[in-house]
């Protein structure tokens, strides 16, 4: 049976629309940066004052991650029960998660055998010894990379007490400024090009 104009325009018309979803996909894939987590509708602020109402302590590092396809923030608090506490927040406001590190890591890969003298961030002394705030460290270094922060925490280099601040910067390059936690001086500036 001949094909009829009417389906040859249906079977195109279906053509078309396949190639240009495909097109969509693959463009998403390429534009995407490789499966970065997406950034929560939250602040930071806010999610840490959630999780510090949730788990009284001392705010030591918060994270924007990604549960089930929805940005959250996961917020490390020293609590006043002398443990590290997870709590993960989502764009609500509504603490979804809460976990007990006791096992003295910090559960994002850090090295915690180096024998370099560095720290992970785990004393609270190290937050609460810092003349610069969290908060003044993650300003200080949006100003020296203009973009979202993805992760803060303190810790110990090469002998400083630095704020280690991961920002996604608005030019699309991962960004790691450290800024001293005595001075609030620039230490280092770290950019990720790939």
């Amino acid at each position: 049976m001949p094909a009829t104009r009417t389906n040859r325009l249906l079977i195109g018309a279906a053509a078309v629309v396949g190639i240009v979803a495909g097109a969509a996909g693959i463009s998403a894939a390429v534009a995407g940066d490789g499966g970065s987590d997406p950034t929560p509708v939250i602040s930071r602020e806010d999610a840490e004052a959630a999780a510090v109402a949730e788990v009284p302590g001392s705010v030591v590092g918060a994270e924007a991650d990604d549960e089930d396809g929805r940005g959250v923030w996961e917020v490390e608090v020293d609590g006043e029960d002398g443990r590290r506490h997870e709590v993960e927040v989502d764009d609500d406001g509504a603490v979804v998660g809460r976990e007990i590190d006791d096992d003295g890591d910090d559960d994002r890969g850090e090295d915690d055998t180096t024998d370099d003298g560095d720290d992970d961030g785990s004393d609270p002394a190290l937050v609460e010894g810092a003349a610069v705030s969290q908060g003044e460290a993650e300003r200080t270094a949006r100003a020296e990379a203009p973009g979202t922060v993805r992760r803060t925490h303190i810790e110990r280099e090469d002998g400083l007490v630095v704020w280690d601040v991961e920002i996604d910067g608005d030019d699309g390059r991962q960004v790691d400024v450290q800024v001293d936690a005595a001075t609030g001086a620039v230490v280092e500036v770290d950019v990720d090009d790939d």
